[in-house]
């Protein structure tokens, strides 16, 4: 038993040291990134320059330091993992944020809100023209993109395989960021093998992206585009997306990484085992499949009239995968796409990935213990008392415990989309964009229904400030629903109750 909250919050701040202290070093890559791309001979310019990074970097090394000298008295248990993943995350999108102040891109709130899209892989942006940065900024793109491909598998991930040693609270900060992915019994093993296929999948996409991509795609234009795709993050280098490429192999690479980002990595593991009736056997990859033909097929049949067969199927595969695997890459502006059809990528939206992946939404999973569920509560009164039934998804029987868990967790999760949502529509926004721009925002997908660029009167597209310009409350709004989204909620509501029950008891 612990004896105050104090005592609570210390053991989560030591535990933070050594998290700041794995992040710390990760500014040293777009550093070195800045020193290879400079172009130039004056020493100030080139100081201004490396100081974008070296400042966040000892701002989270000093963290690290302070943290660490925390005295504390318990071993860490899963609450003391729910707060610092909570506070990790978040102080770790604040620190993210300085690249984009001190190279005098963003201002600090939307800087924030760039950082935070980028560590939470949700794609939002706050920067109009990206590619005006590719003269002088190469190195913040760098970063931008960066961010997402480190935020893919998970900041405590990195943590763990370079610094904590195995042991429960090393599993429990291993299932706050992935669940329950098991791959072998070693902790770090485990790790060191996701690492190893995140890795090698990211090459394989930058070379195959520079090979298809000839004439319009550099290796820095796919270095980024695949740092992105496979975390499932969606920042692009240009503000038409991947529609600037207009290019359908570039198109379908891109399909196939998404797809690896959004499928669970026990799938990637074992396929490179051998073991392909694994794959074929698992029930999320079954309906990942299923659901992304099913779409495709309709989003093709509202499509084909205006666009011919060839463009349509081009158009709604590479979409849904993109929304399905909350990705977010665009080859259209879903903003301009009719009604029903943004009825159905809400619910892509909503639904998401798969467990144990680097995509985000509620998780094709849950929904199968959902609809199951239903099926089984329907069966439960028609059939006799007599008969004993049993929930079973795959090969594994779901416990009452978990039914409930899953419930609980989608109810929080329509409920936190909608007062995202009301209070996106207080600050006049339109019921169908304030929707989007929540559910996006919480399912760290990206794109909504506020288009991007809208026509002047003069016949020119321009930046829509209605989103580029939205006011701070809405910025800070959606900033918080993608922290809540990136670490499933239940982390952030611990890390409140604790907050909650100690000021009761000063009261």
């Amino acid at each position: 038993m612990f004896k105050t909250n104090l005592e609570d919050i210390k053991i989560a701040l030591n535990d933070l040291s050594v998290i700041f202290r794995a992040t710390s070093c990760l500014f040293l890559f777009p550093l070195a990134f800045t020193f290879l791309c400079f172009r130039g001979d004056n020493i100030i310019d080139l100081f201004q320059k490396i100081m974008v990074f070296v400042v966040p970097f000892l701002s989270l090394y000093l963290l690290h330091k302070l943290f660490k000298r925390i005295p504390r008295k318990y071993e860490t248990k899963t609450k003391h993992v729910m707060m610092s993943v909570s506070i990790g995350w978040l102080l770790i999108a604040a620190v993210g944020a300085l690249p984009y102040v001190l190279s005098n891109t963003l201002n600090p709130v939307d800087a924030f809100f760039e950082s935070m899209s980028g560590w939470t892989t949700t794609g939002m942006t706050l920067i109009d023209y990206p590619e005006k940065m590719l003269e002088d900024k190469k190195d913040i793109l760098f970063y931008r993109s960066f961010t997402q491909w480190v935020g893919g598998v998970g900041i405590i991930v990195l943590t763990l395989i370079v610094f904590l040693r195995e042991g429960t609270a090393a599993i429990e900060y291993y299932s706050s960021e992935v669940g329950s992915l098991k791959l072998k019994p070693s902790i770090r093993r485990t790790i060191k093998e996701t690492w190893k296929i995140y890795i090698l999948y990211t090459i394989a996409c930058t070379i195959l992206l520079f090979l298809v991509g000839v004439g319009r795609m550099d290796l820095f234009d796919a270095l980024n585009h695949a740092m992105t795709a496979l975390p499932t993050g969606g920042f692009s280098i240009h503000s038409e997306s991947i529609g600037f490429y207009g290019n359908p192999l570039v198109e379908l690479v891109l399909i196939l990484f998404m797809m690896a980002g959004g499928i669970s990595f026990i799938i990637h593991y074992r396929a490179f085992e051998g073991k392909k009736s694994h794959i074929i056997k698992n029930i999320e990859f079954r309906y990942i499949l299923l659901i992304v033909s099913v779409a495709t097929v309709v989003f093709f049949i509202f499509f084909i009239p205006g666009e011919g067969a060839l463009n349509s199927f081009r158009l709604s595969l590479f979409q849904t995968v993109s929304i399905m695997t909350t990705t977010g890459f665009g080859t259209s502006d879903i903003a301009f796409w009719p009604v029903p059809t943004q009825a159905l990528l809400l619910m892509l939206m909503l639904i998401g990935g798969s467990y144990g992946s680097t995509g985000s939404g509620v998780k094709v999973l849950r929904f199968v213990v959902i609809a199951k569920s239903l099926v089984y509560s329907l069966k439960r009164f028609t059939l006799p008392k007599s008969v004993m039934l049993r929930l079973t998804v795959g090969e594994n029987t779901i416990d009452y415990d978990e039914i409930t868990f899953v419930f609980a967790f989608f109810t929080t999760y329509l409920l936190l989309t909608f007062i995202g949502a009301l209070v996106l529509t207080g600050l006049g926004y339109g019921g169908f964009e304030s929707a989007s721009v929540s559910l996006s925002a919480i399912s760290n997908v990206g794109p909504t229904y506020i288009p991007l660029f809208v026509e002047s009167p003069e016949g020119v597209f321009e930046p829509n400030a209605r989103w580029f310009q939205m006011p701070d409350v809405g910025k800070i709004t959606l900033i918080l629903l993608m922290w809540i989204g990136r670490l499933e909620i239940f982390p952030i509501l611990v890390f409140f109750t604790i907050f909650v029950r100690k000021r009761k008891r000063k009261k």
